[in-house]
């Protein structure tokens, strides 16, 4: 026997109360028209993406929104892993994709030397976010803001964390921003403002086939000898994070680049004529070179804390195969 037809419309359909017709007009328009291509450069970011977009685009204020998802909270959310994975670009991207206001939450943005006038810039900024249709409140290096790295003394601290769960319980259905953090140490952040902090997501470290796309768009238009394997250097850069990557293409070219001014340096000290400098050519002796300088930068004692903190929040990164 055919199975019942129960799509919602359909006669005899459980259909809830206040049910759509179809999904809101703007939203439709949001994930219909903007590609994915912001999220394209690493795997990493694409996988985030398939797993919080669906989360986040309903911080998008929608009039239409029923059941579950009309009595939800906006999205608060910690971005975390080691430096230079790209936490704080895909904030942005994100910002973009959603077509929302990104107000950015520091150190610097609130500090003040007047008694509590740190606890009114933050409820300022606050304001300022729920003043616009859609916004999200990123708040960047959060450690050093919400962690001992802070410097404050205990009881401004403790003012500040207190003022800051306040704005968060504070807002209304229709206009609570989305709240985003970011941060490199995330095991040292004020356990009471972790706990506001509900959707966790590790950003790690470029894998094998990412760490090859990455290399590919950055040696685009680069001068290469035979001798260069884009498979062969991605295998061995395993560990090095976006912008170590950027930082080792950017040196070995350098070190390309030495090799024919040099050439003409010392052609004019003998007193012969040379014209402009020759095209360089970047090789795997460069990349070679370029490796003994620019290294993976994280201490055994941090990625301890941070498998620590991942194994905590259910994220348990595999190490890569050697």
């Amino acid at each position: 026997m055919a199975s019942p037809n129960l799509a919602p419309g359909s006669p005899g359909s459980p259909r809830a109360p206040n049910t759509p017709a179809q999904m809101d007009v703007g939203l439709a328009n949001i994930l219909r028209t903007r590609a994915w291509a912001s999220f394209k450069h690493t795997r990493m970011t694409r996988q985030l993406a398939r797993q919080l977009m669906p989360i986040l685009v309903r911080g998008v204020p929608s009039k239409d929104a029923f059941g579950a998802l009309a009595r939800a909270p906006t999205p608060r959310l910690l971005l975390y892993g080691f430096p230079g994975t790209g936490k704080t670009t895909m904030v942005e991207e994100i910002a973009k994709f959603l077509d929302a206001t990104l107000v950015s939450l520091t150190m610097a943005d609130i500090q003040s030397v007047t008694p509590f006038g740190m606890e009114k810039q933050l409820q300022r900024i606050f304001l300022e976010a729920r003043s616009k249709p859609s916004s999200i409140i990123f708040v960047d290096d959060a450690d050093s803001l919400f962690g001992p790295r802070s410097g404050l003394p205990f009881q401004q601290h403790t003012r500040l964390v207190n003022r800051f769960l306040a704005d968060l319980r504070s807002a209304s259905d229709t206009n609570n921003p989305i709240v985003i953090f970011a941060s490199d140490r995330p095991y040292e952040i004020d356990e009471a403002v972790l706990e506001r902090l509900t959707i966790r997501a590790y950003v790690d470290l470029p894998d094998a086939e990412a760490r090859k796309r990455i290399l590919r768009t950055l040696l685009e238009g680069e001068p290469l000898g035979d001798d260069i394997s884009i498979d062969a250097i991605a295998v061995s850069t395993a560990g090095y994070s976006v912008s170590e990557l950027i930082q080792l293409v950017t040196v070995a070219a350098a070190y390309a680049e030495w090799v024919p001014f040099k050439q003409i340096v010392d052609s004019h000290t003998r007193g012969e004529v040379q014209g402009g400098i020759p095209l360089r050519k970047t090789t795997a002796a460069h990349f070679r070179q370029a490796m003994e300088t620019v290294r993976p930068s994280r201490s055994a004692e941090v990625m301890k804390k941070m498998a620590e903190f991942c194994a905590k929040s259910g994220h348990r990164p595999v190490p890569e195969a050697k």
